[in-house]
């Protein structure tokens, strides 16, 4: 049963249970029973009393109904905000994970730089809460892109007049000059000797990362709805994909292969090809078991600081690719990048070996230059310059 109403000293502020509400007449004379929580009655009452004079002032038409509606959601706890920004997102169709790391950024920032309101937002107190995370460029601009769209989504449904801290003042960490973790293709005698060692699943996850473009996180979710293998083809949906968008890639034979071993004989459809995906530990097993690194992880990181992660079978796609000839937009569509300099950026890994054959192809071009003799001039300069000086004192 729920508790009945206890009245205060003040006429229309009045306990239900321990939780303090407040009566008054809207704009349109209807009366208005408002929850404030738990405190004192004299806040109560000057709540109630500011709410009676912004309804008696918009009767009157002495203020804008929608700018004091504004106003009023503006001085909503942050909390109140992010809650409902959290059920925006669910209504978009964001993923747990992206939505849970998207709130965690916009509460941190929101403790660190003592945000209680919206209106507090300010954008070089944002910029230095930035660059104070002393974390990666990508991470950095993560944060800035999960509270920007918490600004931006506030300004457009209501709860901000206008936005405190616009795009263009909070600068954007440059993700090409600040990249912590580089990896490097594998050449094919490394990969060849990582699929000798492989058992049949593995082999298929690798095949398909190596040969198809898709990303781990692709691969795992991929059913046997999803693959062709008579026509050779799979298929990456639009809600499994990072850009979106649906993507039909090619299938070579050894992949088509290796898929027929570990098919049931009876699929269905809806079945998940792989049981989860391969972890950082398990690909450092066969790696290690490979003879690619040593017993105590030698050869991970090259020179350059390069290592053999999980991501490095994506770039070795591209990069065979690339030592294959084929053209820059063809393997732009392969790996399914919005812009070809991503594709040369991130994922043209220009081996030791590639730039001395581009030497060599200089030098020999060179030495073919150096060994042709000069043609023999018309006319012998040194007698013509003096005839003519010879003339030039005749006249």
């Amino acid at each position: 049963m729920a508790p009945r109403f206890r009245p205060t000293r003040f006429q229309n502020v009045r306990w239900r249970g321990d939780v303090l509400y407040y009566r008054y007449n809207d704009e349109n004379g209807q009366r208005r029973e408002v929850r404030f929580g738990k405190g004192s009655p004299r806040e109560a009452r000057d709540a109630q009393e500011a709410a009676q004079e912004r309804a008696d002032r918009a009767r009157a038409g002495l203020i804008d109904l929608r700018e004091e509606q504004v106003l009023e959601h503006s001085r909503k706890p942050i909390e109140n905000h992010i809650e409902e920004y959290r059920q925006h997102l669910v209504g978009k169709g964001d993923s747990e994970k992206h939505i849970r790391d998207t709130l965690a950024y916009i509460r941190r920032w929101a403790r660190e730089c003592s945000v209680r309101h919206l209106t507090q937002a300010d954008p070089a107190q944002l910029n230095q809460f930035l660059i104070d995370l002393h974390r990666s460029a990508r991470t950095r601009n993560a944060y800035r892109l999960s509270i920007l769209g918490l600004l931006r989504w506030a300004t457009n449904y209501g709860r901000l007049k206008f936005n405190p801290c616009p795009a263009g003042l909070i600068q954007k960490a440059s993700e090409n000059a600040d990249r912590r973790r580089l990896s490097r293709a594998m050449t094919p005698e490394e990969f060849q000797s990582l699929l000798v060692v492989a058992p049949p699943k593995r082999r298929a996850y690798y095949l398909l990362a190596a040969l198809t473009g898709l990303r781990w996180r692709e691969i795992r979710r991929l059913r046997w709805g999803d693959v062709d293998l008579h026509a050779g083809i799979v298929t990456a949906q639009a809600s499994q994909t990072k850009n979106q968008q649906r993507a039909d890639l090619p299938l070579l034979d050894p992949v088509v292969e290796a898929l027929k071993e570990i098919r049931p004989r009876t699929p269905l459809l809806s079945n998940p090809i792989f049981r989860g995906e391969v972890t950082l530990k398990t690909w450092r097993l066969y790696l290690q078991r490979a003879g690619v690194l040593g017993p105590n992880m030698e050869n991970y990181v090259d020179e350059l600081g390069r290592q053999l992660d999980r991501k490095c079978l994506r770039l070795t796609f591209a990069t065979w690719l690339k030592d294959a000839g084929v053209d820059l937009r063809d393997a732009q569509k392969l790996l399914r990048h919005a812009d070809p300099k991503t594709t040369m950026t991130h994922y043209a890994d220009l081996r030791l070996e590639n730039l001395r054959a581009a030497l060599a192809k200089l030098e020999s071009s060179l030495g073919e230059t150096e060994r042709e003799a000069p043609a023999p001039l018309p006319f012998d300069t040194q007698n013509d310059i003096s005839i003519d000086h010879r003339s030039d004192r005749n006249r």
